[in-house]
C-alpha cells in the first residue's frame, strides 16, 4: 500500500477508533446504560475528588486528533476530597454527544464536586459514572450548600451492604434515617464532603 495512503488511513481512522475506546470506556466505567454508582463506588473509582467553581469552559479539537471534540474544563479548586490537591485543576473530556449541550452540561460560574478518573495516555479523562460523578452545589440565602448529581442522587447510598459500611461512619441521625430511607434528592454537602473523607481515608488505611 502507497505510503500516502497509509497516512490517509491513519489520520482518518485514528480519531474514530479513540472515539469508539471513549465510549466503550464510559459505558464501562458505570456511564450511561450501567445500574446506578453509590457513594462507596464513585468514592473508590475516583483518583481525584474535588469542589470547585468553574472559570472556564471551552470546546476544541483533541491537540492529536483533529475530527474529535472535546471540552477543556478549568476550576477553581476550594477543597480536594481525595487525590493530589491544587488550586486550579483543568480537564480534557471527549465529547460523545450528549443532547443537553455541547459543552457536556459544565456551566462557567457553576460549582460542582467532581468524582474523577485519571487521565489516560491520550489527555482525556472523565466523571466516574459520567454524569453520577458531577454533583452541582446549590447554596441558599445563608450560604448552606446542597449536591445533587445528574441521577438526582437516586441509588447514592446502594444495597443494604453498601448502607451497613455508611452506618459507620461518623453522621447525623437524620443522615442515618436517610441513608436506611434510600432517598433521592439534594444531599446536605458536608455531610457529603464527610462521607467522602472518610471513605477515602479508609481506602488509605
Amino acid at each position: 500500500m502507497h505510503l500516502n495512503t497509509l497516512h490517509r488511513l491513519a489520520r482518518n481512522v485514528l480519531p474514530m477508533l479513540l472515539l469508539q475506546i471513549a465510549c466503550a470506556t464510559a459505558f464501562a466505567q458505570g456511564g450511561l446504560l450501567a445500574a446506578p454508582q453509590d457513594i462507596t463506588q464513585l468514592t473508590a473509582k475516583a483518583n481525584q475528588v474535588i469542589r470547585g467553581q468553574i472559570i472556564n469552559v471551552k470546546i476544541e479539537p483533541h491537540p492529536q486528533y483533529s475530527n474529535l471534540q472535546t471540552v477543556v474544563v478549568t476550576l477553581r479548586v476550594q477543597e480536594t476530597l481525595k487525590g493530589p490537591s491544587s488550586q486550579i485543576y483543568t480537564f480534557r473530556q471527549v465529547i460523545l454527544g450528549q443532547p443537553q449541550s455541547r459543552s457536556a452540561g459544565y456551566s462557567r460560574g457553576a460549582e460542582v464536586v467532581l468524582f474523577m478518573h485519571s487521565t489516560n495516555e491520550n489527555g482525556v479523562t472523565s466523571p466516574v459514572g459520567v454524569s453520577q460523578g458531577i454533583f452541582t452545589v446549590t447554596r441558599d440565602q445563608n450560604g448552606r450548600g446542597t449536591v445533587m448529581n445528574g441521577a438526582g442522587n437516586r441509588g447514592l447510598f446502594g444495597d443494604t451492604g453498601v448502607r451497613e459500611r455508611l452506618s459507620k461512619l461518623k453522621m447525623s441521625p437524620s443522615m442515618r434515617s436517610r441513608i436506611t430511607a434510600q432517598e433521592g434528592g439534594p444531599l446536605d454537602l458536608e455531610t457529603m464532603q464527610s462521607m467522602v473523607r472518610q471513605l477515602a481515608a479508609g481506602e488509605a488505611r
